[in-house]
């Protein structure tokens, strides 16, 4: 009966253990796919960059647009890549291991994760203003 209370007591502890590390693995997943969002946004977004300064430069050197219009438009554009050289140094300073993080602890976890949740927003915010303010910029450079 000793060896039955044991061997239960063994059982009981070994699935508390694996029930605990489940969570921790799930957290650490939801990180590690977050994460890699975010640096795939990241990618994707630098990629905007040599069409967004050379919309600013056309804007600048095209006759016949408004010049309300052409600023604002300019200042859009500029406004995207100073948000995201911005973000750039921002998220290097919070995750300077971003791409090198290996397993985070539950307590790392609980700070990081609604950490790159919020970078992942922000990227997002981005991106929308970013192709807005391209479109715009494309859209009034091919009527003109």
């Amino acid at each position: 009966m000793k060896n039955a209370q044991k061997f239960m007591t063994f059982l009981f502890v070994a699935f508390c253990f694996t029930a605990c590390q489940e969570k921790i693995s799930d957290k650490q997943a939801e990180y590690k796919t977050t994460m890699d969002e975010v640096l795939v946004m990241h990618d994707s977004l630098m990629t905007k960059m040599g069409p967004i300064n050379k919309n600013i430069q056309k804007l600048k050197d095209r006759e016949g647009i408004d010049q309300g219009k052409k600023e604002k438009l300019i200042a859009n554009l500029e406004k995207s890549h100073d948000k995201m050289m911005t973000w750039m140094q921002e998220f290097g300073k919070s995750f300077p291991n971003a791409l090198d993080e290996k397993k985070l602890s539950e307590k790392q976890l609980k700070k990081k994760l609604p950490a790159i949740k919020d970078e992942k927003r922000k990227m997002q915010d981005i991106k929308e203003m970013t192709q807005e303010s391209l479109k715009e910029a494309r859209d009034v450079l091919k009527n003109k």
